[in-house]
């Protein structure tokens, strides 16, 4: 895919249906990046997403391709980053990036750094945050490498962190002061 067009926002409730399918399409390409599997991920309930994206304190960035820069009807969601800030008193001065991806077609022309980027930038918005946290798995080099970019550190590396298909995979823990 060469898309005409980029562009990054962040998405608003009636977005819900269109992250869903796009949830759906990251746990189906990139199983051990995630936590959730498909039958019981909350971020494939369209309800429970539109809820949430109405929330001061959780945000999800999207990124876009249309065909034509002027052609609105045509943009489709291909890359995500979510934020959500903790909400007990003593942790709230973190937030937590989740549900990275791009779809594969949409790999390489930097999507998945600007998505980031952009939750990054909200972060810095919310009075009291001062640290940003991900998790990424040790399969998932080319993500690492974006985070490392934006100026995240690794802390720590947890092995066994999942299991997926009977073998165990470690995840890097990282963080970003702000």
């Amino acid at each position: 895919m060469n898309p005409v067009d980029q562009r990054v926002r962040l998405l608003v409730p009636s977005d819900a249906g269109g992250y869903v399918v796009l949830r759906r399409a990251m746990l189906a390409d990139s199983p051990l990046a995630y936590s959730a599997s498909p039958g019981s991920d909350q971020g494939s309930d369209e309800a429970l997403v539109r809820e949430r994206l109405g929330r001061p304190d959780q945000a999800i960035a999207g990124g876009f391709v249309t065909a034509s820069s002027t052609d609105e009807q045509n943009e489709r969601l291909v890359a995500a980053a979510g934020l959500v800030r903790d909400a007990r008193p003593k942790l709230a001065h973190r937030a937590l990036v989740w549900g990275v991806w791009v779809e594969p077609g949409a790999r390489g022309a930097g999507l998945g750094e600007a998505v980031v980027r952009r939750v990054v930038e909200i972060a810095r918005r919310w009075e009291g945050v001062s640290h940003m946290t991900l998790s990424v798995g040790e399969t998932q080099a080319a993500a690492k490498r974006v985070y490392e970019r934006i100026g995240f550190v690794t802390w720590g590396f947890e092995p066994d962190a999942h299991r997926y298909e009977g073998k165990l995979y470690g995840e890097f823990h990282m963080q970003l002061e702000l």
